[in-house]
């Protein structure tokens, strides 16, 4: 029979999968604090086998787990699984790890990485319809502070994978597409914002069609190339409703988002609603915030315009009778 130290009998504790996923997880996003420590000794090892660890070692357990990885700074979560097998092994104590879920052996993960061999390369990754459509209903208030929202959507591994290759938590990442957006931004270049980070640190990633808004990556570019794309209109605003939107805008004192909202047609301000999942009176104040109440209503008319097209909204409007050009400044 084999022995540890002090010639105890060798003793085995099984790790199931919950306990490797949690190891797995925390040294992947907090390894390095108290919170990584809480999680080991509240999460994963069992009270019994604190127990059996400080009979054998003579030491708190807490100084065991220290011991194990003082001298670690994974740069990945599989090189804390062989630490602890070495560090247990000292005092007679096997560890067995169950598969993880996503990275299987995670021993041979270890020592593939200690022998400087390659892992599998990452991805490809592909986001189904629930996650792209939840992605896009969470972009509806805006690209500000969500985050964290956005990247609950991403699968687990993928997270894994992103998180291990930038050395930041995937919210903090995804935020960093994110931030590169104006506010009236097409949703659809979040995901080519998203597609890019991955690619930055050589994951490949690909979404399905969002069920209304077909190919997003593709919508992107048909914007940026000023194309139509799949979605509702395009609009055309006829010369009583150019006149009506003109005497509104010069009214003294009046709210130029108000006016819009209550002057444009229903079947704009419904489309303006869909494609960004907002009120349109919301859309419309962020439309018309950098322009002041006394500005010429071509300004505003124009600010509308360039929006919506940026949404993916074609909107044309009729030449006004007196002034012409009903976007041109001093028409």
């Amino acid at each position: 029979m084999n022995h540890g130290e002090g010639g105890d009998a060798v003793t085995v504790w099984e790790f199931d999968t919950a306990q490797v996923r949690q190891i797995w997880l925390d040294t992947r996003e907090v390894f390095g604090n108290k919170l990584w420590v809480e999680g080991m000794l509240y999460g994963v090892f069992p009270e019994e086998w604190q127990q059996e660890a400080e009979l054998r070692s003579g030491l708190d357990f807490f100084d065991v787990l220290v011991s194990a990885v003082e001298d670690s700074s994974p740069g990945d979560p599989s090189e804390v699984f062989l630490a602890f097998r070495r560090e247990f092994a000292k005092y007679g104590i096997e560890t067995v790890f169950a598969p993880h879920p996503d990275h299987g052996d995670v021993l041979e993960r270890a020592r593939k990485l200690e022998a400087g061999e390659p892992l599998p390369e990452p991805g490809p990754w592909h986001l189904g319809e629930d996650a792209v459509t939840g992605i896009w209903d969470t972009l509806a208030d805006g690209f500000d502070d969500c985050a964290g929202e956005v990247a609950e959507w991403l699968p687990e591994q993928l997270v894994d994978e992103l998180e291990t290759a930038c050395g930041e938590r995937a919210f903090i990442a995804v935020g960093w597409a994110l931030d590169k957006l104006a506010p009236d931004d097409d949703r659809s270049l979040a995901f080519v914002g998203l597609q890019r980070l991955a690619a930055e640190y050589g994951i490949e990633l690909a979404f399905a069609p969002h069920p209304r808004f077909g190919d997003l990556i593709r919508r992107a570019e048909q914007l940026a190339a000023g194309e139509a794309v799949a979605g509702p209109g395009p609009f055309h605003l006829d010369e009583a409703t150019v006149v009506e939107l003109w005497r509104r805008l010069t009214d003294p004192g009046g709210d130029p988002a108000s006016e819009l909202d209550e002057a444009l047609p229903d079947t704009l301000l419904e489309a303006i609603e869909e494609v960004t999942g907002q009120s349109s009176y919301d859309v419309l104040l962020a439309v018309t915030d950098d322009l002041d109440e006394d500005d010429d209503p071509s300004l505003f008319l124009a600010a509308l315009q360039r929006s919506c097209a940026r949404r993916g909204l074609l909107v044309s409007l009729a030449p006004h009778p007196l002034h012409g050009d009903a976007t041109a400044p001093g028409a």
